[in-house]
């Protein structure tokens, strides 16, 4: 965590809700019942309030879409800002200090920028790896590059080559989780897989996730408090956005002129939304022909259209994900397959 347990509490609970609230939403007509007050959700159009604000919990949750938390929380859904832009304006008239903590993200981002680049090496002169993107996925050169993809050996190096070496900080490897020690030796989290580089708005390397091929029980492995809390891809300037599972199915969209981000998973998560929320007002919802796709494209359509989202669902055939899709026919039939909720 950039910012300690103590200090997120204490702002917590020194910051009343229901004042926060009537000073981001003046214009919000709330009641008393019992101990709870109530109004219409500000999040999404209902007729009956249930928007429920708990002085003594110190929190406001709506009960229909759920959304609503903590005061950084609602500070963060109301003004579409990041949790530590939320915090520092909370914390500020309560003198609770945080500059130190953009200076440690700072280096965060540095150490995943630096170790994606020796990953990127190492891809680059390994004729199996390149060629399994290559010929196997099908990928672009220019899809390599563009995505910053790497290669993990199959040997734990980053110990030696960053912190003996380079004498980088040991403490923010482990807080990463890149590195992890057991048994008194120091081991890396991504060996003998694809490592893939996830962007933030503005380019910046905010994580890294890994891909094996050929571990068919999980293919894909994420660093530690990291899963389901982004989209995996580059963030379109327009305000139209394809919505899809994987990051083949993001590159594959990308190499067919398509504007698309990826959930790594088939569920939507509050973070994610969040993020569609502050900058997309047009979402197609792509998930994978199966069951569990179908579900999850389901949910995926609730939660957008309940927050003012037009949003409509592409249905891809049984057994298809978009990159295979795309693989096999033109992007313009996907018009086939609209399904409008």
């Amino acid at each position: 965590m950039l910012i300690s347990r103590e200090k997120k509490e204490y702002v917590k609970k020194n910051t009343p809700v229901l004042s926060l609230i009537q000073t981001l939403l003046p214009s919000l007509e709330i009641k008393k019942k019992g101990k709870n007050y109530f109004s219409h959700c500000p999040f999404h159009n209902e007729k009956t309030a249930s928007f429920c604000i708990s002085s003594e919990k110190n929190i406001a949750v709506c009960m229909g879409c759920k959304v609503g938390g903590d005061v950084i929380t609602i500070l963060q859904i109301t003004k579409k800002i990041d949790f530590l832009t939320a915090f520092s304006i909370l914390a500020k008239p309560l003198n609770v200090e945080v500059p130190i903590l953009q200076i440690k993200n700072n280096t965060f981002l540095n150490v995943f920028k630096e170790v994606m680049n020796y990953y990127r090496f190492v891809l680059k002169y390994d004729k199996k790896g390149l060629s399994h993107l290559l010929d196997s996925r099908k990928l672009t050169l220019d899809t390599v590059l563009r995505f910053k993809l790497g290669l993990a050996p199959s040997k734990s190096v980053l110990y030696d080559l960053f912190i003996v070496q380079e004498k980088m900080n040991i403490l923010d490897f482990l807080k990463t989780g890149l590195i992890y020690k057991k048994n008194n030796v120091y081991h890396d989290f991504f060996t003998n897989c694809f490592v893939f580089p996830v962007f933030n708005a503005k380019q910046e390397i905010i994580t890294l996730f890994g891909y094996n091929p050929t571990n068919k029980k999980t293919k894909y492995c994420f660093l530690p408090n990291t899963t389901k809390k982004f989209l995996y891809g580059f963030y379109p300037s327009k305000k139209k956005l394809v919505l899809t599972e994987g990051a083949f199915d993001v590159m594959q969209a990308y190499q067919q002129g398509i504007p698309a981000l990826g959930l790594l998973s088939c569920g939507l998560t509050k973070q994610q939304l969040q993020i569609i929320i502050k900058n997309y007002n047009n979402v197609y919802v792509c998930l994978d022909g199966d069951r569990a796709g179908r579900i999850g494209a389901y949910n995926c359509m609730y939660q957008l259209l309940i927050h003012n989202i037009k949003a409509i669902e592409v249905r891809l055939p049984n057994g298809f994900d978009l990159d295979l899709f795309l693989k096999e026919n033109p992007k313009t039939k996907l018009n086939d397959y609209l399904v409008k909720m």
